[in-house]
């Protein structure tokens, strides 16, 4: 994609977040300036630009948008990208929450370096989104995507689940753990990286199946292919258990569900276009760092 092909842009703000309103006025007006038509998401809009004559619920966006900006923080930027899965559309987000490994355009620098990406300098970057089916019996309880990562877990207390998991149909692993994580390459910096899980670059097609505090300790987190199905049954008295999509959708399973997740398809990431994954693990989680020489690296 080049420049003259961002004819139409979505713009997504942090719901319930009136303080990102200067930054996404900020775009507008760069938007306007460069003569490019916009759309707003009314649902994540500051009361002031909810009914700006441009702002629309997401769900009513056209496909043929060409790039989505996502205002807000790593936790925006997943609800966006699941939201917008389906429809194919690149994201780009400008940083205004804490981590920013998602999200990460700068607000101090936001009109020159989204200028940069409108102008046509940017990388691209395809990342496997999981697909998540529950199934009692043949009946699909329910659907969902997710960018980072499913959990199964305790619902209200910190105990102890049991759980028979299955690759490709062949019986992996018997876990009698806190909770077992599913996670994308690009959910290996998120909550299965505090599961002792390994990194992966994030273009990887693969899943980590990770445990939490597993009773025994020879239980590790172990990469399989993106292209396996895994399915997780909960142990025989198993209850009160429920999933959470992303840290930020639940559902509740019974002792009868069956977890399925495969390769969800992929959605398309826009960075600066100096952007290098092992430069963002220094910047973010001082990772591999010298500290004797923490100032030189390429």
């Amino acid at each position: 994609m080049n420049a003259t092909q961002f004819s139409t842009i979505g713009i997504i703000g942090k719901y319930g977040a009136d303080h990102s309103e200067a930054n996404i006025n900020r775009v507008i007006a760069l938007l306007e300036t460069r003569g490019i038509a916009y759309t707003l998401d009314s649902n994540t809009m500051p009361d002031t630009l909810k009914d700006h004559p441009h702002s629309r619920p997401m769900k009513q966006w056209q496909d043929a948008l060409d790039l989505a900006i996502v205002v807000g923080g790593d936790g925006t930027f997943l609800y966006a990208a699941r939201a917008l899965q389906s429809k194919h559309i690149p994201l780009i987000g400008i940083n205004a929450g804490r981590l920013g490994f998602l999200a990460d355009l700068s607000a101090a620098e936001l009109e020159s370096q989204l200028s940069a990406v409108l102008d046509g300098h940017y990388c691209r970057e395809s990342r496997q989104l999981l697909s998540i089916e529950i199934r009692s019996g043949e009946t699909i309880r329910a659907q969902f995507v997710a960018v980072n990562e499913v959990v199964i877990h305790k619902r209200t207390m910190a105990r102890m689940v049991e759980l028979n998991a299955y690759a490709g149909g062949q019986f992996l692993c018997h876990y009698y753990a806190d909770g077992l994580i599913l996670s994308t390459p690009t959910g290996s910096t998120a909550y299965a990286l505090s599961a002792g899980g390994p990194i992966l670059e994030p273009n990887l097609n693969a899943m980590i199946v990770a445990p939490i505090c597993p009773h025994t300790l020879t239980h590790r987190p172990v990469v399989l292919s993106g292209d396996r199905e895994i399915e997780v049954l909960p142990g025989k008295d198993s209850h009160n258990i429920q999933l959470t999509i992303d840290g930020q959708e639940e559902f509740l399973l019974t002792a009868q569900d069956r977890i399925i997740t495969r390769h969800g398809g992929h959605i398309h990431v826009l960075h600066p276009a100096d952007y290098q994954f092992q430069r963002r693990l220094r910047q973010k989680f001082n990772w591999g760092m010298n500290p004797e020489n923490n100032h030189n690296h390429r």
